[in-house]
């Protein structure tokens, strides 16, 4: 009688996570719920906002230093250095800027595998 009952259990674990896989498919990628808990990005519970302005402020000024040492002063410390006196503003909005860009392109990227996922065949139980 056990042996009937695991074997009950792992056909209806299989069962579960081919449904769950199911209702993947059949929702729509624009219809997909967004969760802070699904983002790469470190969100300590109740101190979300402040934790999404922080980012906002610190990413892109970090990605424009980064940008500016790497392809302006071709990591030459001495010509970034001379490149300090810069606007806070200027230094953000282009590290905003690719930040941007690869957000777009990742959600290209995400569109389109969801979008083949669901021209697949659909599971059969």
């Amino acid at each position: 009688m056990n042996h009937n009952y695991s074997t009950f259990a792992r056909t209806l674990k299989q069962d579960q996570k081919k449904l769950h896989q199911r209702e993947k498919i059949n929702v729509k990628f624009s219809q997909k719920k967004v969760t802070f808990a699904e983002t790469p990005l470190f969100f300590p519970e109740g101190y979300e906002q402040l934790f999404l302005a922080l980012y906002f402020v610190t990413l892109p000024y970090i990605i424009g230093i980064i940008f500016l040492f790497f392809f302006i002063a071709k990591g030459k410390g001495s010509v970034l250095m001379a490149l300090r006196d810069q606007n806070f503003f200027l230094v953000w909005a282009i590290g905003y800027e690719i930040i941007a860009g690869f957000i777009f392109i990742w959600i290209i990227k995400m569109a389109l595998g969801f979008s083949k996922a669901k021209k697949t065949k659909p599971l059969r139980y």
